[in-house]
């Protein structure tokens, strides 16, 4: 009976699936589509959209290389959302055994017809060259997120073989209030429906609203369905990527809470420990070297964590972001500058509209590219050719402002 249901449901949709995917490249024509590794990028992808009704949602998928009728059509599962905006609706479909190193083509449904159609792709299993995007703080404080809009679509449209995207935290200025999450949504989707998406938590992530907690919206909305943060209350996670191991961290969580600071740190030697030979980039939120205001306790406590980690399993590169100016250190061991093995420390600048005055994000001494985004957002490309790493700085403009070897 299983089996009819399904073939069933499968015939049904043929004729919707014929029709629409022969429409080329991307049309979305409602926001909010993200998608994101599921656990293993070779194999598996999330994919969430905000939907409008509560009826049943669809999507389909194959290989750019089959023929239509071969597409697979799977049912999403429905999230109410109680947000500080009344409720809303969040469509998640979870895929799991899809082919390593593959293009795939999928469509959304609203139920009565194919509304969305996008592709993406599958991480390879071997070990090869690819570059991937980095951006820092995207927040505004006026709900106008046009700014990071615009920065993320000229970084993937100068950059368009890059394989998936990274946001360093404080995508917005308040994570407890929908409306903006909505905008940032909105303004991501030319990008986040064909590039996977690599969140990382910030500081704004974690306000409240209304009584409405942000740590639990933005949990929502990237961590409940993707099966890949170590802890519901920490948003830490890691994966590889060809041969390339990334590593998210939580530093709210290991500033906020010793109990959680213990866990994420256990959680992160092992982590390291399980990934030695593998050239290894850590991506976070506040930074441990940036600017000589911002070099502080804070800094201090999170020096005191993770920089005796960093250095024990030999760590290629560190990005955060917080401090809205962009810089690399020169390679650091414990402090001290350093001629070679290394760790360079990279602060990501901001990606949106929010500025900090000059005297705020000042440069500290063990800056050896320094850039105070004032004036243009701005945005990292790191492409990777077998364990060589090279980390490129851009304005929104695509003015090249530093390039450096790891």
């Amino acid at each position: 009976m299983k089996t009819f249901l399904n073939a069933k449901l499968t015939l049904a949709f043929i004729g919707l699936i014929l029709t629409f995917l022969a429409i080329p490249n991307i049309v979305c024509s409602f926001d909010g589509v993200i998608l994101e590794y599921r656990n293993d990028p070779c194999t598996t992808m999330n994919i969430s959209w905000e939907s409008q009704g509560t009826g049943v949602q669809f999507l389909s998928y194959l290989p750019l290389s089959e023929s239509d009728v071969s597409a697979t059509v799977v049912n999403a599962k429905i999230h109410r959302l109680s947000t500080n905006r009344g409720e809303k609706i969040l469509a998640v479909v979870g895929l799991e055994g899809l082919l390593a190193g593959t293009d795939y083509r999928y469509r959304l449904s609203d139920g009565n017809s194919w509304i969305v159609q996008g592709t993406f792709s599958t991480a390879p299993r071997a070990i090869g060259n690819f570059k991937f995007l980095v951006l820092g703080d995207s927040q505004c404080s006026r709900m106008n997120y046009s700014i990071w809009g615009r920065t993320l679509n000229q970084a993937y449209y100068r950059n368009s073989d890059a394989a998936f995207f990274v946001n360093v935290g404080d995508m917005v200025d308040n994570g407890a209030d929908y409306g903006q999450w909505h905008e940032w949504l909105k303004n991501s989707v030319a990008v986040s429906s064909r590039l996977p998406f690599v969140p990382v938590l910030g500081n704004h992530e974690m306000r409240y609203s209304e009584g409405f907690s942000g740590k639990a919206l933005t949990e929502s909305l990237f961590f409940d369905n993707s099966q890949k943060i170590i802890d519901k209350d920490i948003g830490a996670y890691s994966f590889d990527y060809a041969g390339i191991h990334l590593v998210i961290l939580d530093t709210e969580a290991l500033l906020d809470s010793k109990q959680q600071a213990v866990v994420e740190i256990n959680w992160l030697e092992n982590d390291l420990r399980h990934a030695q030979g593998k050239p290894t980039m850590v991506f976070m939120h506040r930074p441990l070297y940036n600017s000589k205001f911002f070099e502080s306790a804070i800094s201090g406590a999170l020096v005191g964590q993770l920089q005796p980690l960093f250095e024990k399993y030999a760590v290629r590169a560190v990005f955060a972001g917080h401090v809205h100016q962009n810089s690399r250190t020169l390679p650091l061991i414990a402090g001290s500058v350093v001629k070679a093995n290394g760790i360079v420390y990279f602060t990501c600048g901001r990606s949106g509209a929010k500025k900090y005055p000059a005297w705020l994000t000042a440069q500290s001494a063990h800056n050896g590219y320094y850039y105070s985004p004032a004036a243009e957002p701005t945005y990292m490309t790191v492409e990777v050719a077998g364990k060589e790493i090279k980390v490129n700085t851009f304005t929104q403009q695509g003015k090249e402002l530093d390039s450096t070897l790891l």
